[in-house]
């Protein structure tokens, strides 16, 4: 009988260890930034990419340089909103909708100097980060076909521009997901009953093995050249198509250009350089890596407003300054509030057409 309950107790022990870090270590605690921390594994109570209504700081580094000597401390501030978004306000009547990646939301930026807040207080109106997410997703999303906002800014880094321009979707809802997103929201306004739901989100993380497994691994990402990292370093001339594929991606935006001016809503495009298009010189054979000023041409010629951050990004690094944070893959500060200017005098533009 002592030998069959010793085993059980050996069974069950490291199934008690992960529930026990996963309720009460602190969301943080396996992690080196805030964004793998929140971000929802796949449990379908909530509503959107991270834990709602939490409110954090930590010493974060970079997703390329943490676990090397070359790793910069950041002391970074994240909050999220009852939907489950980086935003410190609410999604309710925004004038302004960002949808893109992992550089609207900020990684490795803190809060108050991501886009959305940037810009938010540039121009005095209400800015929701829609991130991460493609822009399908936003236009069936209810509570924008409710209440639309006047501008649509899409963003999206350079190497991802060419696989991932999906043509324009319908506007047919999904009902079942509406009504399940309607019954998240309503539940995740509630912080006794969020608790439990990110303790079994944790869970199926699995949170404790991952961080175990890094300790015995020594991958990293990106390569480090000249005092940077860079991602995809020289491999990022892969990027380079032919003139089919750019042909193919300006009439997928220029589609979703008119699509949005029949709903009389003013679309923007702004699409982020590849770090490696802006340092190209610090590459081995120094490889011309970028078609965005030729794509970026070409949705000008079909009346498409747009963000060339090339030029602008150009500019600002021979004037001594850095658009990039030097050990991660997205930009920084500075790159944010350059975008932010751009983005100020677009809209601004586009407002007074009115």
């Amino acid at each position: 009988m002592k030998k069959l309950i010793l085993k059980m107790f050996i069974f069950v022990l490291p199934f008690a260890v992960v529930l026990l870090a996963s309720t009460f270590l602190p969301l943080n605690f396996f992690t080196f930034r805030f964004e793998e921390a929140l971000k929802v594994y796949g449990n379908p109570a909530f509503p959107g990419p991270f834990y709602p209504l939490q409110k954090s700081r930590m010493m974060e580094e970079g997703d390329m340089g943490h676990g090397t000597p070359y790793a910069i401390k950041k002391d970074v501030y994240w909050e999220t909103d009852r939907l489950g978004y980086r935003n410190s306000g609410s999604s309710a009547n925004a004038e302004i909708v960002l949808v893109g990646d992992s550089n609207v939301y900020g990684n490795g930026i803190t809060q108050n100097k991501i886009l959305s807040e940037v810009l938010e207080a540039k121009l005095q109106t209400n800015v929701f980060p829609y991130a991460p997410a493609v822009l399908n997703t936003f236009i069936r999303d209810q509570q924008f076909r409710s209440a639309r906002p006047k501008f649509v800014v899409l963003e999206c880094i350079e190497r991802n521009i060419y696989n991932r321009s999906p043509e324009l979707a319908t506007e047919t809802i999904r009902r079942k997901q509406t009504m399940s997103d309607s019954l998240s929201s309503i539940l995740c306004n509630n912080k006794s009953v969020i608790a439990p739901l990110i303790v079994v989100d944790r869970l199926l993380k699995m949170e404790l093995l991952h961080y175990t497994r890094s300790l015995f691994t020594n991958s990293s990402l990106g390569v480090y050249h000249e005092g940077m990292f860079f991602y995809q370093g020289a491999n990022a001339v892969a990027n380079v198509k032919d003139r089919e594929t750019i042909n193919r991606i300006s009439a997928t935006i220029s589609n979703y250009n008119k699509y949005f001016m029949s709903k009389n809503v003013h679309f923007i495009y702004m699409p982020i350089p590849n770090k490696e298009t802006i340092y190209s010189d610090r590459l081995p054979g120094k490889p011309q890596v970028s078609v965005l000023k030729q794509l970026l041409h070409e949705l000008e010629q079909k009346g498409v407003p747009t963000i060339n951050l090339v030029d602008a990004f150009e500019v600002y690094r021979v004037k001594g300054g850095m658009p990039y944070q030097v050990d991660d893959t997205h930009w920084s500060e500075d790159g944010v509030k350059i975008a932010a200017d751009l983005l100020t005098a677009k809209i601004t533009e586009l407002n007074s057409r009115n």
